[in-house]
């Protein structure tokens, strides 16, 4: 470590067939203005050369190490084992999964935020978060900025506070491990980061979040300083189609409502996310979803002490089914408008 006034931070990053962003997101780390930091990659078996381009990198600068698993671990065990790696010294830790990169202030920014608020236990910014999708043969980017609900110029909010808005969708922020510094102190606290006994998957990174903000202040820079990637080979697009955002949603109301709300906002939270399910499912009904998601939702209800009542199923389903048309048309009409956009540069050229 340089000084007491740059305290050392460990960046992580795990790994799996990340070859094709793995490059920027090692880059920007590269070209942090923060300069004392260590970085260390942890290759989970990759087949697609994320190794040999992690090694490469590691090969030039000696801030940088990196570690193969010699067995493939489950994506958990994965991000476990490797915010196990991050330094004894550390005083922050900072989590960059492989697809995302850094802006050059944020490190800087962040620790130094975290440094002139003593209680807080994780530091965020702004998010600009990247989804690539596909049109025909075209990939399209989609951007838009996360995170924009903290009010400014307000660096430190009572850790209760963000999480109780957090519950009550007043405050939807992002927690994805790539945007947030949290200090080492609480990681080397905890046997494992990321506890998945808990039966949630897709939003690990908000129960981490709001098990943190139970003894800390959340910290905040008014600037975007990640970009986050949403992509079709992501760990997010995969929890999308497996539409785990209603019942895990409900899972961490369950598991921390009672310690952030009052018994009234509690209950009112309950129902009103029940009723979201519902209409979610109202929706699937409507459009014929199969028997594997059926079987999956039915269990998810069990799990979580509810009863998928097929009345009130059927009473959602008729509900969406009127909205439906009107959805259907104002999606053709904004794609009708999109393609007029595209086509009137070539007109006027050719005119």
């Amino acid at each position: 470590m340089k000084s007491a006034s740059t305290p050392l931070v460990s960046v992580v990053t795990p790994v799996y067939n990340g070859a094709a962003y793995l490059g920027q997101c090692i880059e920007s780390v590269l070209s942090q203005t923060y300069s004392n930091w260590e970085y260390t990659i942890v290759d989970n078996c990759s087949r697609d050369g994320s190794l040999e381009i992690a090694q490469s990198y590691a090969s030039r600068d000696p801030r940088i190490s990196v570690l193969s698993n010699p067995d493939h671990l489950s994506a958990v065990d994965n991000w476990n084992y490797s915010a196990r790696q991050m330094s004894p010294q550390s005083s922050y830790c900072k989590i960059l999964h492989a697809d995302d990169w850094l802006f050059p202030e944020c490190l800087g920014m962040m620790v130094e935020v975290a440094e002139a608020n003593p209680s807080v236990a994780m530091v965020s910014s702004y998010v600009l978060v990247e989804k690539v999708v596909r049109d025909g043969e075209r990939e399209l980017v989609q951007k838009r900025v996360r995170n924009t609900e903290i009010s400014y110029p307000n660096q430190c909010e009572p850790g209760h506070k963000i999480a109780q808005g957090f519950l009550l969708h007043s405050l939807p922020l992002s927690f994805a491990p790539s945007a947030q510094l949290i200090r080492s102190d609480f990681i080397r606290r905890k046997q494992n980061l990321y506890d998945g006994s808990t039966g949630v998957y897709g939003a690990l990174d908000c129960q981490v979040a709001l098990e943190l903000l139970e003894d800390g202040d959340f910290g905040f820079v008014h600037q975007i300083l990640v970009c986050a990637r949403e992509h079709a080979e992501s760990l997010t697009s995969a929890i999308n189609r497996h539409s785990l955002l209603y019942p895990e949603t409900m899972r961490l109301l369950k598991r921390f409502g009672q310690v952030y709300l009052t018994r009234d906002e509690y209950q009112v939270a309950w129902k009103n996310d029940l009723t979201s399910y519902f209409r979610f499912l109202g929706r699937s009904l409507c459009r014929l979803r199969g028997r594997r998601f059926w079987q999956f939702h039915r269990a998810q209800f069990r799990q979580l002490e509810c009863r998928l009542g097929l009345g009130t199923l059927f009473s959602h389903a008729a509900r969406e089914a009127i909205r439906l048309p009107g959805e259907l048309l104002a999606r053709v009409e904004q794609r009708w408008r999109l393609n007029r956009r595209r086509q009137a540069p070539s007109s006027a050229g050719s005119a």
